[in-house]
């Protein structure tokens, strides 16, 4: 199986999230859409961000 790395840039306000995806490389990141800044939401999110056979990652 082949590992696939994706970044996801989040701009966090309140109320809202805005979601950037990029992938590595120089590539330019594309806007991926708003969600809703709730838990459920957020994991509705890494869902569909991820598949079964990646693993998402938590960098620092």
């Amino acid at each position: 199986m082949k590992d696939v790395q994706k970044f996801a840039g989040l701009d966090v306000s309140k109320d809202t999230i805005a979601v950037a995806i990029a992938d590595p490389g120089r590539g330019e990141p594309r806007f991926h859409g708003t969600i809703q800044n709730k838990p459920e939401d957020i994991r509705k999110l890494m869902k569909k961000l991820g598949n079964p056979d990646n693993l998402l990652q938590k960098y620092k």
